[in-house]
């Protein structure tokens, strides 16, 4: 043996394999901090989306409750009669939201005319003789110099009554707005206390989980959150231990920016701003007291790469290891190239089966946009390749299937999942066919969407398309999810609830309620409480009617009620307002909170010679009037110009 050889062998292995632990090494520090910033800067970006699912639409709660029909009858005729039905609106306000603490009225002098406090889960009315005067506050004085819309936003404090601290504490912000008659004389203030527990909430249930600490902080400096239970509220308590004295550099980097990340030798700051119009949005009014919040996780210097340093360790330890492994490198080349061979002579090989096949198949890309077709496509379509490369498959589509079968198609195979489903399509030359089909996304490396696959079967010989529809029409009465008529079966409904109207001469109302939110709890919180939230919000829909009223679910989010049997839109419109306060309440999920909104559009008929389809499309068209009037809100057709019926995009196609 050649020992001088196997010296310079082994040293040729060993220097690159010092060289090779070193630079992993300084790769590996590098990389520990890039994901530490990456996963910092994504901790507090989805806090801050949570938190701003829970303030959403506060200011447009305010704003709407202001110009309820209840209070204005009140302000201009405060009744004994006025004020209790004013009293009972405010509790249903209360209950169904669960997240004010208080909702007060006061008069021009300060005075409370109606309080409502939200404790043990339900609303309270405060008695006459337990009512305060409230003219020192700041809050009420601010926002008795307001115009009408405009809202003062109070900062982020605890809750005191008759001059003292709240026990237990209970931070709250305050949405004032002022009041007139129909005269347009200022009244009094409108008041609603929102719990700041929620946002809070938010912050603590991640904290736990992160490397560093996370803290809300004032414009001031002070603590509003943070793991140090000492130093929250420092300026209510008299305390004057702030962020802005401990950490003097960092705020003043963050006090002049919105949001960003830095490091200094005290550690590594991630942050973002939160402001009143930002959160709860405009909803066309204006602010007062636009009093900023900052989020921000602090991760210390010593624990920015404590995870490096070991990995070095734990590599040098395994070094004699990597020498048998180079050994190896040789041999294992050699197998993985083989392998590569034998993968594409068998790409090859399946190539072949696909262009050979009976079945229909073609791709996509990610646009829907036609990539590839096999002979079998141009064979049962009608269409030839150069035909249909670059279009949508749309272009085989019929009317066979509603809105709803394609946006459940397109929720499927974009959260990459497999859809499986029934078509009946339409070939060139205009005639059906029956197609069984499988489509599946394709994923690159990074597990990104980048093509669509569809393999489906021509079945039309085995059962005619009217034979089938009917017995799918059998079979699928019924919703498999909320258990409620499918959409075929409630416009069935519809259809003879319309003929009833048209006999008996009595109105009938039908509501599509549309969910808001919904996809934001399926990419939050995963598909499977997606499907909690509809179950649940069916069932509390069923709760609100009675049992000759009509329900079921169009599709997706989408639900119909059918009410029958009015003299007066009067009656209508209180019933199903109970409903949709009563629908939109926050869930309660496997203990976590969730908030949604929806909008409801009504048609009323008989109101002229129209079809179930033009009924329908009114009320889709409603929902979105009132889509743009704000959240939770209901709106009857007939207020404005009707929209065209909504088109189905080019991507919901077969």
């Amino acid at each position: 043996m050649n020992y001088k050889k196997l010296v310079l062998h082994f040293l040729g292995l060993v220097v690159p394999l010092f060289l090779i632990v070193e630079l992993f090494h300084y790769v590996d520090k590098n990389n520990e901090l890039e994901h530490l910033k990456v996963t910092d800067a994504q901790l507090v970006e989805d806090i801050g989306s949570r938190v701003r699912v829970h303030l959403s639409g506060i200011a447009a709660d305010l704003i709407t409750l202001s110009h309820s029909p209840l209070v204005m009858d009140y302000l201009d005729d405060p009744s004994p009669t006025s004020l209790a039905r004013l009293q009972e609106s405010f509790m249903v306000f209360s209950n169904a939201y669960g997240k004010y603490d208080q909702v007060r009225l006061l008069d021009q002098s300060g005075q409370e005319r109606i309080r409502v406090n939200h404790k043990y889960g339900k609303a309270l009315l405060v008695p006459e003789k337990e009512l305060q005067n409230k003219a020192h506050r700041y809050y009420f004085a601010n926002a008795l110099r307001l115009e009408n819309g405009s809202i003062y936003v109070s900062p982020f404090d605890l809750n005191m009554e008759r001059g003292e601290i709240e026990i237990p504490e209970k931070p709250v912000i305050r949405l004032s707005t002022p009041v007139f008659d129909g005269k347009g004389e200022l009244r009094g203030i409108l008041i609603v206390n929102y719990l700041g527990r929620f946002i809070l909430d938010e912050v603590a249930r991640s904290d736990s989980s992160n490397r560093g600490e996370l803290m809300m902080i004032n414009e001031q400096g002070y603590w509003l959150y943070s793991s140090d239970k000492k130093k929250t509220w420092g300026f209510m308590t008299g305390e004057d231990e702030r962020f802005s004295t401990l950490y003097p550099f960092a705020w003043n980097h963050l006090s002049s920016n919105e949001e960003g990340q830095f490091q200094t030798n005290e550690g590594m700051f991630t942050y973002l701003t939160f402001s009143p119009p930002d959160m709860i949005g405009q909803n066309g009014s204006s602010f007062v007291n636009e009093e900023w919040w900052k989020l921000l996780s602090v991760v210390s210097g010593s624990k920015v790469s404590i995870n490096s340093d070991q990995r070095l360790l734990v590599l040098y330890k395994l070094s004699p290891v990597f020498l048998l492994v180079l050994g190896l490198v040789a041999w294992l080349w050699t197998k993985v190239a083989m392998e590569a061979e034998h993968g594409r002579v068998r790409i090859k090989q399946l190539s072949r089966v696909v262009e050979q096949s009976e079945e229909l198949v073609f791709i996509t890309d990610p646009d829907a946009r036609i990539q590839y077709v096999n002979p079998a496509f141009e064979r049962i379509t009608g269409y030839k390749q150069e035909e249909v490369i670059g279009k949508m498959p749309s272009l085989l589509k019929s009317e066979a299937h509603g809105n709803a079968y394609y946006k459940r198609l397109w929720k499927t195979i974009r959260a990459g999942e497999v859809f499986k489903g029934v078509f009946v399509n339409k070939r060139k030359d205009n005639t059906l066919y029956y197609e069984e089909k499988i489509i599946s996304p394709i994923h690159d490396e990074l597990g990104n969407i980048i093509q669509y696959v569809s393999t489906g079967r021509d079945v039309s010989e085995q059962n005619t398309v009217d034979k089938r529809s009917v017995e799918m029409d059998r079979l699928t009465d019924r919703d498999t999810l909320t258990k409620l008529p499918n959409r075929m079966s409630i416009i069935e409904e519809l259809k003879q609830a319309m003929q009833r109207a048209e006999s008996s001469g009595k109105l009938m109302a039908a509501a599509m309620i549309d969910l808001d939110g919904f996809d934001w709890v399926n990419e939050s919180y995963g598909h499977y409480k997606g499907d909690q939230l509809l179950i649940s919000f069916a069932q509390r829909l069923q709760r609100c009617l009675k049992k000759t009223d009509g329900l079921g679910r169009l599709g997706g989010d989408e639900f119909l009620i059918i009410m029958e049997g009015f003299e007066f839109v009067d009656e209508i419109e209180h019933k199903l307002e109970i409903v949709l306060v009563t629908a939109t309440s926050p869930f309660v999920l496997d203990g976590i909170t969730i908030q949604v909104n929806a909008n409801m559009g009504v048609v009323l008929h008989p109101v002229g010679n129209i079809d179930h389809k033009t009924l329908l499309i009114q009320a889709e068209d409603a929902v979105q009037r009132s889509k743009k009037e704000g959240k939770n809100m209901l709106g009857f057709h007939g207020n404005g110009n009707s929209s065209e019926e909504e088109k189905i995009e080019g991507e919901q196609s077969t």
